[in-house]
């Protein structure tokens, strides 16, 4: 039987949602709970190998032999046994020469490759993941090469997300998503949302234990039932006095019901019924 080379320790979790859900305070209480989640972060805890690696648009082509390799440098890397070859370095260094949308510039992606290619061979992390908002997408072919994957996905209530100003997941994969022609507004914002979620749910139906749905309004309203559930989905027991200490800063976000002052006019019914059919509030 061959063995799985990316058997590193224990298997990794992964944070996801649609920019601006709440994956940042997620992953900075798995970081607080002793989760390594990556040398290479921005501002906002992603996983700049991860973005380096699988946000792209073709990576949605890639075959299993391709999807394979690019996670074997991922998680060699965060591991601390990169075993990177010369093919591989060629490869980093076409990606980050590869079109993408203009968020970045190469150099931003060169200095990626730069940081990968150059990390040091350390002891394996006992506790360890990233956060990369998108990797949601990518859930199925990420559980194939890493078996025991889990992943925690972070919502909010989309309409409310429809009028936030971070649409960069809708401009990214939204044609892919939806299979139409998009527009950057609140309505087509509502059907990503709903559409991400309805597969999160399919998803969920054959990963079972190893996915937990966490809704980050209701995290930041009843903060210690979400640590609760979030401290069984990692397996780990804390005393009171810790859980108190990590939630004494949670609160509601002030975005909280924002689609009201906008109305509901422009959206499409089937996707406020989803939204109600997931306890949101769809009243104005």
């Amino acid at each position: 039987m061959k063995t799985n080379p990316m058997c590193f320790g224990a298997s990794p979790i992964a944070v996801g949602g649609i920019g601006g859900s709440g994956t940042r305070l997620l992953a900075r209480l798995l970081m607080e709970l002793g989760y390594f989640l990556g040398p290479d972060l921005n501002e906002s805890l992603d996983n700049l190998w991860f973005t380096l690696l699988f946000k792209r648009p073709a990576i949605l082509e890639a075959s299993p032999d391709e999807f394979n390799r690019l996670a074997r440098i991922f998680v060699g890397g965060m591991t601390g046994n990169p075993l990177l070859d010369e093919a591989d370095r060629q490869l980093l260094d076409q990606m980050a020469l590869e079109p993408r949308p203009p968020e970045f510039p190469v150099e931003w992606f060169q200095a990626r490759v730069i940081s990968l290619t150059s990390a040091r061979t350390t002891a394996t992390p006992s506790a360890w993941g990233w956060k990369e908002p998108n990797t949601h997408i990518l859930i199925p072919q990420l559980r194939q090469c890493l078996p025991g994957l889990k992943y925690l996905h972070v919502m909010r209530n989309g309409l409310d997300m429809a009028y936030s100003s971070n649409q960069t997941q809708l401009r990214f994969w939204g044609a892919w998503l939806i299979g139409d022609k998009i527009e950057v507004t609140p309505r087509y914002s509502l059907k990503y949302w709903r559409l991400v979620h309805e597969r999160i749910l399919s998803l969920g139906l054959d990963m079972g234990e190893d996915l937990l749905l966490l809704d980050f309004d209701q995290f930041c309203l009843s903060p210690t039932e979400g640590l609760r559930r979030l401290l069984a989905f990692v397996g780990l027991d804390i005393s009171q006095a810790r859980q108190s200490q990590l939630i004494s800063n949670l609160h509601p976000p002030a975005s909280l019901g924002r689609f009201k002052q906008h109305g509901t006019q422009d959206f499409d019914p089937e996707d406020m019924a989803f939204a109600s059919r997931m306890g949101y509030d769809v009243t104005l």
